[in-house]
């Protein structure tokens, strides 16, 4: 299934296999993902804050509020270095 991703600050199409696992080319770039990583880049998409999407990723997993944030700080830099990210986009998401 492909699922768009829209609101993180450069659009893309994260296709998403029967399992959860997910795949993202983007620029030349390929990431992989595994389910978890999948949900966290479902929940920073609809998320306005790092906050907001810790807070769900909660909601999701019983997972503690610091290893949620460090994930999910974790996976935007990593699309940072895939160039799918802005710096601006993360100053916002920290806000």
């Amino acid at each position: 299934m492909k699922v768009k991703i829209e609101n993180i600050s450069k659009p893309f199409i994260m296709r998403v296999s029967d399992e959860g696992h997910g795949v993202i080319s983007f620029e030349g770039n390929v990431l992989r993902l595994d389910p978890v990583a999948v949900d966290i880049i479902k929940v920073i998409d609809k998320s306005d804050s790092i906050t907001q999407a810790t807070n769900l990723m909660c909601e999701m997993y019983d997972v503690q509020a610091e290893v949620a944030t460090k994930d999910i700080m974790n996976m935007i830099e990593k699309m940072e270095s895939f160039g799918m990210v802005d710096p601006e986009y993360i100053d916002r998401m920290r806000v």
